[in-house]
């Protein structure tokens, strides 16, 4: 019947009507997600997705082009000293004048890093035009009020030179882009800087597993007294060797306290220097020994707190132990520390400050903090023999009896610094006319020399 084709028909053609709908609306949902996936939602430019994308497509075509990328180093500072609209004012800023300067698309690969693809073969015209931004960025911002000074890095990488796969050229832009330098703030990919990334991030792995697989271990150091000669104590120095190879305390510990692992590799220490402690008192000496602590252990309270447990739990008299501070520690702890100190000199733990004449504090930071021993740093006693270095050296030495205090010369290899040292009044030395650091067997058989006599110079150089 008629009436029943017009029926179906009419519902046949609703059905095609929605479908071309639906059809409709997928489509473009499906490109909106398309553009969110190769868009930065902040910066309204092109993302990594898209710079993959595109310099895959620049590769096919085997033609030479670098590819820079710009970080702004302060951008949390800025948003955090102005606002987080502020900060993304910057940035937007800093892409425009980015596109005036290079003429090129930018895209924006991180928060606060930037992307630009410099299509000239010449990789000096992409470096020219980078440094050409980098000084006109350099002046201030005037952003609602506010005066903003951008600290901008740049890398480069170039193809077919680097690479010739896009990710991998992205990974090395962000390589070069957050190397560690002060000669440049443009710095071209290199090779070295991939391997040297490569070695630290193996080092950081071993080093987290280091305290577990044992492979950590103490040497100690003599430290003589000038007037008896003999051995007065001795400090403890930590020691890493890891698959056949012994890595310099320099390197780790940096890196430890990057890592944040710097307590509990001092923890360690501190129970084996404790330990040994015990072992001699029940061998009948009482050694007195010296342990360093960094900048990080005094801001982490538990590790002196558990020092001072160590100490107790022992039944060891305190006055044999010793803390050595570097001049850092005082720098960025000061009120921190001195409620530490004090917490450590009441029991009776010595206090020395280490490496004087290297790091920042001022004479005043040495009369308000509690010091016990002052170590003179080895730079001054290899320059000892210049007129100047003596008279610095000996005002120190002065300063410290004057205060109350004692000196430690540290480095200390010849006779002439010896004499010098002991003319001067120096309490005690450290080094190698006496005695580089020593495992635990050759430092007993060190010790049985003194009561005997002053040790022999040179022996174990």
């Amino acid at each position: 019947q008629p009436a029943g084709w017009i029926v179906r028909w009419v519902f046949f053609s609703l059905i095609g009507l929605l479908i071309a709908v639906l059809f409709k609306w997928i489509l473009s949902y499906t490109q909106k997600e398309k553009e969110l996936s190769t868009t930065n939602l902040i910066t309204g430019l092109p993302n990594a997705n898209k710079l993959n994308t595109d310099l895959e497509t620049l590769m096919r075509g085997e033609t030479a082009f670098s590819l820079l990328g710009f970080r702004i180093e302060n951008f949390e500072e800025v948003n955090q000293c102005t606002s987080y609209e502020i900060g993304v004012k910057a940035l937007l800023k800093t892409v425009e004048t980015l596109k005036r300067i290079l003429q090129c698309s930018v895209y924006s690969v991180n928060t606060h890093e930037l992307a630009v693809v410099f299509p000239d073969e010449d990789p000096q015209a992409a470096r020219s035009a980078a440094l050409q931004f980098l000084t006109e960025i350099k002046k201030p911002l005037s952003l609602d009020g506010f005066n903003i000074a951008l600290i901008i890095k740049c890398g480069l990488v170039q193809f077919p030179r680097h690479t010739q796969d896009p990710g991998d050229m992205i990974k090395k832009m962000r390589i070069a882009l957050t190397h560690e330098t002060t000669e440049s703030e443009l710095q071209v990919y290199d090779i070295a800087i991939a391997e040297e990334r490569k070695a630290r991030f193996d080092m950081a792995v071993a080093l987290l597993g280091a305290l577990k697989n044992r492979e950590f271990y103490l040497v100690y150091q003599p430290k003589i007294d000038l007037q008896s000669g003999r051995v007065a104590g001795v400090e403890a120095l930590l020691r890493w060797e890891h698959a056949g190879t012994l890595i310099g305390p320099a390197t780790f510990i940096c890196l430890a306290e990057e890592l944040g692992v710097i307590g509990d590799i001092t923890k360690w220490v501190v129970r084996s220097s404790v330990a040994q402690a015990v072992r001699w008192k029940n061998a009948g000496v009482d050694m007195p020994i010296a342990l360093n602590l960094s900048p990080k252990d005094l801001k982490d309270q538990n590790v002196v707190r558990y020092l001072i447990e160590c100490i107790e739990g022992s039944s060891l008299d305190p006055r044999l132990f010793e803390v050595e501070l570097t001049e850092r520690s005082l720098f960025e702890n000061e009120q921190m520390l001195l409620q530490l100190l004090k917490m450590l000199r009441d029991l009776g733990v010595k206090v020395a400050l280490d490496d004087v004449g290297t790091g920042y504090n001022s004479l005043v930071d040495l009369v308000i903090i509690p010091i016990d021993h002052i170590k003179i740093d080895k730079t001054f006693i290899d320059h000892i023999s210049s007129e100047n270095y003596r008279v610095l050296v000996k005002s120190v030495i002065d300063f410290a009896h004057n205060t109350g205090g004692q000196v430690v010369a540290e480095g200390v290899e010849t006779k002439e610094q010896l004499d010098i040292l002991k003319n001067m009044g120096c309490n005690y030395v450290q080094g190698y006319y006496y005695s580089k650091p020593l495992p635990l067997c050759e430092l007993e058989a060190y010790l049985a020399y003194p009561h005997a006599g002053p040790p022999s110079p040179g022996v174990y150089h």
